[in-house]
């Protein structure tokens, strides 16, 4: 293949994705299909115990999600606005221990850590306390969750939006029905 600047340029700022980088995600993706095929169902009453452990441990898993995915990951919009607020984690893990979780995103929210579904989608400029934020849509990727491959939703008025996930993400229909019920929802599928 003769050289071409402009598709070396492509490469070389990411804009272009190589043919190793197309290749790529099918590999991770035949790799996770074997261990999601091979996962045996989940029954009611393990699926309870789930949801039940997962209320206990709520307050840790957040500061410990919050710590890594946020305050730790440079490109995070939450951890500049976070910021803004000035609010550092060692703010953030004593609100949560004195409040709770409801009253601490309650009291963030009013000072501006949100992003609104026009901002999330980027059809609208992120401004908080007149400051322009700028974001690209992987700096809202979790950084915590390993990828197979990524999915686009069928947006109705736009691109739609980008989803990484991998297949021990997607329960089986009737590991989604049990965990429905045991938060006392109903669930097709």
């Amino acid at each position: 293949m003769p050289y071409n600047a402009a598709r070396a340029s492509r490469l070389q700022k990411g804009t272009e994705v190589s043919p190793f980088g197309r290749i790529r995600p099918y590999a991770r993706l035949a790799w996770g299909l074997k261990d999601y095929l091979g996962a045996p169902p989940l029954a009611l009453e393990p699926c309870r115990q789930l949801v039940r452990e997962g209320l206990v441990q709520r307050e840790r898993n957040l500061l410990r999600i919050v710590e890594r995915a946020v305050f730790r990951n440079p490109v995070s919009p939450y951890r500049e606005l976070l910021a803004l607020a000035g609010c550092e984690y060692g703010d953030f893990e004593r609100m949560v221990h004195a409040s709770g979780v409801e009253a601490t995103l309650h009291k963030l929210r009013g000072e501006g850590v949100y992003l609104t579904h026009e901002e999330f989608k980027g059809k609208r400029a992120l401004v908080r306390g007149g400051r322009h934020l700028r974001f690209q849509e992987s700096d809202l990727d979790n950084p915590l969750l390993g990828s197979e491959f990524e999915i686009r939703t069928s947006g109705s008025r736009s691109a739609g939006t980008r989803v990484k996930t991998n297949l021990g993400r997607l329960p089986w229909p009737d590991r989604l029905r049990y965990i429905g019920r045991a938060i006392g929802r109903k669930v097709t599928g």
